[in-house]
């Protein structure tokens, strides 16, 4: 059988991983009374028997090319979880993207024969009315939707959206998500739900004149493609 590396399966904490790492066993499939392969959704630290398949998903190097943006635990993380040595071990490496595919085999070595694109895609949009707006949001707005990290730039998107609305914009800016940079989408027109479910996004997307997505890096941009399922535009930096 194939086994999926899913957060919070036995033995697979992020201390039990990191020493799984580091000392080269227990072997994961040991840990889950076998497996023929094992798919890892995005690179961890791992420990894997050298007869036991491996597919890795890689989604960027963003880690490698802005490691800034990342804190020292995560920038750790990484290079416990040694991100280009799993990729070199892996039988199959898959990308969302033509594009990092691309960019990681030439980074990276990797042979252009062990990789396949796969991407994720979006759910089509549900038929019937969308439910009722949250309350606070009011139309016209305009909608991010993402973690509040640095490689998503919320700060350009601040400014931008201030310059914006001295310049005559009157839409609000509805904001989506959390993390650790959520003070700096604050501000006047400004509209911060704070993390959403399913029901939430669907009331939103529909109804936005955009999504907005000025980041830095991003390995597929997901929620500009389930804005456009919706037949609604997006505005995103120049990658």
């Amino acid at each position: 059988g194939v086994w999926v590396l899913e957060p919070g399966a036995a033995g697979t904490g992020r201390g039990a991983a990191a020493s799984m790492a580091l000392a080269g066993r227990p072997f994961l499939e040991e840990l889950v009374g076998g497996a023929a392969a094992v798919w890892a959704p995005a690179p961890r630290p791992l420990a894997i028997g050298p007869r036991t398949g491996l597919v890795l998903t890689v989604h960027d190097r963003s880690w490698e090319e802005r490691p800034a943006d990342f804190t020292p635990y995560e920038r750790l993380w990484h290079r416990v979880a040694r991100p280009r040595a799993l990729a070199g071990r892996a039988d199959r490496v898959l990308f969302d993207t033509v594009a990092v595919r691309d960019d990681v085999v030439a980074a990276w070595g990797l042979a252009l024969e062990r990789t396949r694109i796969a991407p994720p895609g979006v759910a089509a949009p549900a038929s019937g009315p969308a439910p009722p707006l949250p309350d606070g949001v009011r139309e016209p707005f305009l909608l991010w939707v993402g973690a509040l990290e640095p490689r998503k730039a919320p700060g350009v998107l601040a400014e931008a959206f201030a310059r914006a609305r001295a310049d005559g914009l009157r839409a609000q800016l509805v904001v989506v998500g959390a993390g650790r940079l959520a003070g700096v989408l604050t501000g006047p027109g400004i509209h911060a739900l704070g993390p959403a479910d399913d029901a939430t996004l669907a009331a939103l997307l529909p109804r936005a004149l955009a999504v907005v997505a000025p980041s830095h890096g991003e390995g597929y941009g997901l929620a500009p493609l389930e804005g456009l399922a919706h037949g609604v535009p997006a505005i995103v930096s120049d990658l």
